[in-house]
């Protein structure tokens, strides 16, 4: 038996396929570009992430020769983003990230007819600009001849799901992130609805994660070179999946997937009070597992922020490592100081998430002399990126959400150096699983079940998850950085007022 897991992130789109052991058979990663402006705008184009898709099921589907071994697919998406499309399924415009500034207007309109306890209550969400009705309403209000063509709001799970089978259906925890979804009743809120004046037939159907959806279509399996037979399961929100492909079903543990972004997400029993989502900006929103909440704490550049220094600082570091056959980041870590530098990162280069939720929050480099190296630039990226982390997980203690362990899983737990950052500043112990492409493994998972491989996700859980190792805290440096994080946290409150004033300009 084997499952497709595909992970669509803001920044490319992984295909991964696992045998029923979770042992990954083949993957394959393909990036899209993001589209951005000065004014603040930030887009992504949906064809070209379907044509990203096609491209990586391809590439898997022509490494296994075995196609009737392949069962299921399944998507881990990431949230509030949406495809307009017409009664013929083309895609109407662009889709506008959360990240994006547009939507705060439109967010104050709402409130005008519902209080924000309220809403809080029925979405379990904070206020904010970023989810997907205030985009849509900034759609409706400006861009009208588009709006009155849309047959479908589709989140990305849900246009991927009907660019596959024809059907148009989201899961719970997806359909959380878009700010109109009750998470009581577990149906789109006619209350808000009616506030913003959006038809409800416009969004997709909605069901638990790990429904099976319905087989793929003919031509578009022939396409992909997939079997006929091959059964679509609803996936998840990424975060959420990522959280279950590490194993994460009960209180006390968290996940921290590190890719584009970087989120901490624990799971939840009950849901959370709306004193806590209000005060730390920390959502509560349906686990993939019916009857189970998660919230998460949340970094909007984190390898991305990487990414970026790379593109922008290590122009000869690149070429050396083209010459040498070399991974940039593993290039750059291994010429990363070994203890903790003298400079602050303050990573808000997208807006800050939780738990101050600012878009008008900017980057930071605090510390910089003439004997500063670009080694040190680029591990301070990595320590501010932590530092943020660890002032989320104080939040979350506060809230009486203590953690006693964490899980690393993407991108990030590739990296030597930035676990043991992360150990040390968060001192705590870490650990890595075998497949760090969690999410893809919580779709997985979600499947394996779903046709009935297994009984239960945790029967799912001790078959195909596995730790590769742990990572523990170096009590040397655990203190260097307790005495550095002190000030760390004052750092964004001493910008606040410039960067306001710089993103007005």
């Amino acid at each position: 038996m084997c499952y497709i897991g595909l992970d669509l992130g803001t920044s490319g789109v992984k295909a991964v396929m696992f045998r029923s052991d979770g042992t990954v058979i083949s993957h394959s990663y393909k990036s899209y570009n993001l589209i951005t402006s000065n004014e603040g705008s930030l887009e992504l184009d949906p064809n070209n992430v379907w044509e990203s898709v096609v491209y990586v099921l391809k590439y898997i589907s022509s490494r296994y020769k075995n196609k009737t071994d392949i069962k299921t697919l399944s998507i881990s998406s990431f949230g509030e983003a949406y495809v307009s499309i017409d009664k013929d399924g083309n895609v109407l415009s662009n889709s506008i990230l959360a990240t994006d500034i547009r939507g705060e207007s439109e967010l104050k309109s709402i409130l005008k007819s519902i209080p924000e306890n309220e809403i809080i209550q029925i979405t379990g969400l904070p206020l904010s600009p970023t989810y997907s009705i205030n985009k849509i309403l900034w759609m409706k209000n400006n861009q009208p001849n588009i709006f009155k063509k849309v047959w479908k709001l589709l989140l990305y799970q849900d246009f991927i799901c009907f660019k596959l089978c024809g059907e148009t259906v989201t899961d719970y925890s997806l359909a959380s992130r878009t700010m109109v979804f009750d998470i009581n009743s577990k149906k789109w809120s006619k209350q808000i609805l009616e506030a913003a004046d959006v038809d409800p037939e416009l969004f997709s159907k909605t069901a638990v994660a790990g429904t099976i959806i319905e087989k793929i279509n003919r031509r578009t399996a022939q396409g992909l070179n997939l079997p006929e037979s091959l059964v679509i399961v609803l996936g998840g929100h990424d975060q959420p999946c990522a959280a279950l492909g590490a194993g994460v079903i009960d209180e006390g543990y968290a996940v921290d997937s590190t890719g584009t972004t970087e989120a901490l997400v624990p799971v939840l029993y009950k849901k959370l009070d709306t004193n806590v989502v209000k005060q730390y900006n920390f959502p509560c929103e349906p686990f993939v597992i019916d009857g189970v909440y998660n919230t998460m704490a949340f970094i909007h550049t984190a390898g991305i922020l990487l990414k970026w220094f790379g593109s922008e600082f290590a122009e000869l570091e690149k070429q050396a490592c083209v010459k040498d056959s070399k991974n940039l980041y593993k290039y750059l870590d291994d010429r990363c100081p070994e203890e903790p530098t003298k400079l602050f990162v303050l990573p808000h280069f997208a807006g800050s998430a939780t738990p101050s939720m600012d878009i008008y929050s900017k980057g930071a480099i605090i510390g910089l002399s003439l004997n500063t190296t670009k080694e040190e630039i680029f591990k301070a990226f990595m320590e501010g990126i932590t530092y943020e982390m660890r002032y989320n997980i104080e939040c979350l203690d506060k809230a009486d959400i203590s953690l006693k362990e964490l899980i690393a899983v993407g991108g990030g737990a590739n990296s030597d150096v930035w676990l043991q950052i992360k150990a040390d500043i968060l001192n705590k112990e870490i650990s890595v699983t075998e497949c760090t492409e969690a999410a893809a493994m919580g779709a997985a998972i979600l499947s394996a079940k779903a046709i009935g491989d297994y009984d239960s996700y945790k029967e799912a859980i001790d078959n195909m998850v596995k730790t590769k190792r742990y990572i523990y805290p170096d009590e040397k440096r655990v203190l260097r950085y307790e005495s550095m994080f002190d000030e760390y946290k004052e750092l964004y409150f001493c910008t606040k007022e410039i960067n306001n004033f710089l993103s007005k300009i």
